[in-house]
């Protein structure tokens, strides 16, 4: 490995390497696509590097309304971003576009043009340049090349590099509420101002020497609209249809199969996924039904007393197992215990307590660092007196977040 690396370096320093030919497969979810991939060696450790190396830079390029090919902003942070728009202006419309072909559209001449506003070294820029050349789709009337491979990770953000200077275009002539996925973008306003941003995005594009797809529309949000795999209303977000008749499918698929549960999981996590990020309860419930408890429920995890600095809480030997996942012990939610002593202490810089109760005559000691029972445990042992007291735990909705539940003592 070692001599192949070193190679790889001297081949980098020389400026004689050369890029291998690209290989091709389909891909048919969600839509059917041609993807273009690198051998593993020495090219996808080369564009590991250096996407390593540069990212920073383009990263810094990019708006805040900017999404996907960025870390941590993939499609739960736009869909966050989504709903707070929604729901703080229920009577909006929102205008929807995207572009037609958008990978094999991009004219090389304007990506290497907006690549080097970023970069200014001549080596780095021969790289992405050679990169950029190894694949193309078409040639225009005046023979200039169009197209970047879907599979090779520098071309994903160079594809959002492409359009970063319409994204601040928007922002900052526009003032438009503005989310874009790639080549995917909402823009949001009242009726009027939509109508003025599908003329400004039309240009826009014509301008890049793209086309939007005849699908680009205005609708007001109350009626709900599809975008990022979500179905967005200001009142709850539900899933795409076509991504629950997958799940649907794979679920019976699955049964039929007679799967072991650790097969199952793995199966549909990427479904438990989506929905656990939007209103899906009830379709989770219908579709797994008693296999949603392999996602929801967690074992218990037990430490010894050894491991939290030493310490004998309430006279406990070391060598004692104690929770630390107080809030999945579904004993404590439905039956009453007994809080019989209490201790606060700081968990690796965390805010934590040490509690002693007693379920049905059976002793149990649990340590947790859950901001809502780290509030409310000492002020129900202070309100009486730091006396023994009965409690139960019960789970909360909180209020910002509808897809978040804490527990509460009761």
């Amino acid at each position: 490995r070692q001599e192949l690396l070193d190679k790889l370096e001297r081949s980098l320093k020389e400026e004689t390497y050369k890029l291998s030919p690209l290989h091709q497969f389909k891909v048919y979810e969600p839509k059917e696509r041609v993807i273009h991939c690198p051998p593993f060696y020495p090219d996808k450790v080369l564009h590991h590097c250096l996407m390593n190396v540069v990212k920073h830079l383009f990263y810094s390029k990019f708006t805040h309304d900017t999404f996907n090919c960025i870390e941590g902003r993939g499609i739960i942070t736009a869909k966050n971003k989504i709903e707070s728009i929604i729901r703080a202006h229920p009577d909006w419309y929102v205008y929807l576009s995207d572009v037609h072909h958008y990978y094999p559209s991009i004219k090389h001449s304007i990506l290497k043009q907006q690549l080097r506003r970023v970069i200014k070294c001549k080596k780095t820029i021969a790289l992405f340049d050679a990169i950029i050349d190894n694949h193309w789709d078409s040639i225009d009337e005046d023979g200039e090349k169009r197209g970047i491979a879907i599979g090779i990770y520098p071309d994903q953000v160079l594809a959002n590099l492409h359009l970063t200077p319409h994204d601040h275009r928007v922002k900052e002539e526009l003032h438009a509420e503005y989310i874009r996925f790639m080549d995917n973008e909402a823009y949001f306003g009242t009726k009027e101002d939509c109508k003025r941003y599908a003329e400004f995005d039309k240009k826009e594009k014509e301008a890049l020497g793209l086309q939007l797809n005849k699908d680009a529309r205005i609708v007001p949000v109350r009626c709900g609209f599809d975008l990022i795999g979500y179905v967005f209303y200001p009142t709850h977000t539900r899933l795409r249809k076509r991504i629950k008749l997958n799940m649907k499918r794979r679920a019976k698929q699955l049964e039929r199969q007679h799967v072991s549960d650790e097969t199952y999981k793995q199966q549909m996590a990427s479904f438990y996924g989506w929905c656990k990020h939007a209103n899906c309860r009830h379709l989770m419930k219908t579709i797994m039904k008693d296999k949603l408890e392999l996602f929801t429920q967690k074992d218990m995890e037990a430490k010894r007393l050894s491991d939290f600095r030493n310490k004998k809480w309430f006279g406990m030997d070391h060598d004692r197992f104690v929770s630390t996942f107080i809030y999945n012990d579904r004993r404590l939610y439905e039956n009453d215990f007994t809080v019989l002593e209490m201790e606060e202490h700081t968990f690796r810089g965390k805010k934590g307590i040490v509690v002693h109760l007693q379920i049905d005559g059976e002793d149990y000691y649990t340590i947790t660092t859950s901001g809502s029972l780290v509030e409310r445990f000492p002020r129900a042992w202070e309100s009486v007196g730091n006396e023994p007291f009965i409690a139960r735990l019960q789970m909360q909705q909180s209020q910002s977040d509808m897809n978040h539940k804490y527990p509460i003592l009761v």
